[in-house]
Order: C-alpha cells, then sequence, then structure tokens
C-alpha cells in the first residue's frame, strides 16, 4: 500500500471526524495537505481549496505539454494529414452520401 511520506501533517480519521471544522480551518490557513490514516494506513488527503487548485491546474499543464509532444512525435514520424487534404476528404465523403440518398 503506498504511504506518503512527504506529508508533514498526519491524523486520524476518527479525529478528524471529531474535529473537522477546525482542522479544516487549520488546512485553509496552512494550506499544507493533511494526510489521513485509517488503522495506521493511509486513507487519504485533504486538501485546501488552494492547494486541490494549484494541483489540478499542474495536472492541466502536464497533460497539455504530453500531448504537444505526441503532437510534434507524430509530426515528425509523418503520421499527419494537412488540414485541406482532411476537409477535401469531408466534402468528397458528403458529397458520396447526397448522391446516395
Amino acid at each position: 500500500m503506498y504511504t506518503p511520506t512527504h506529508l508533514p501533517d498526519t491524523q486520524a480519521v476518527t479525529e478528524f471526524r471529531e474535529k473537522t471544522s477546525s482542522v479544516l480551518r487549520q488546512i485553509r490557513r496552512n494550506d499544507r495537505p493533511l494526510l489521513l490514516t485509517q488503522n495506521g494506513k493511509a486513507a487519504g488527503v485533504v486538501l485546501s481549496p488552494r492547494a486541490y487548485a494549484s494541483l489540478a491546474d499542474a495536472a492541466a499543464l502536464a497533460n497539455s505539454i504530453e500531448s504537444v509532444r505526441r503532437s510534434l512525435a507524430d509530426a515528425k514520424s509523418g503520421r499527419t494529414r494537412r488540414a485541406k487534404d482532411v476537409l477535401d476528404d469531408l466534402d468528397e465523403r458528403v458529397a458520396k452520401r447526397k448522391r446516395r440518398g
């Protein structure tokens, strides 16, 4: 089981349940994640809204960068087509369907 070691704040789920409001205030204030444990094992992580947004933004940026890398690799290896050729093919397909039906 994965146990994050880089999270300094750890709390048992039962303690979190008893003090939810005050713990959430603290998390919003200090912007540090809280590792929740259950039976001594990692069970979840609580983040402030700001920390979550930052993490989501970083993930979106990483996905965009990876998409650009794949696109560049496709272009370099010849797995791409000119937009004009694609549009011409679509026009031809539409014309064939109109003639059929």
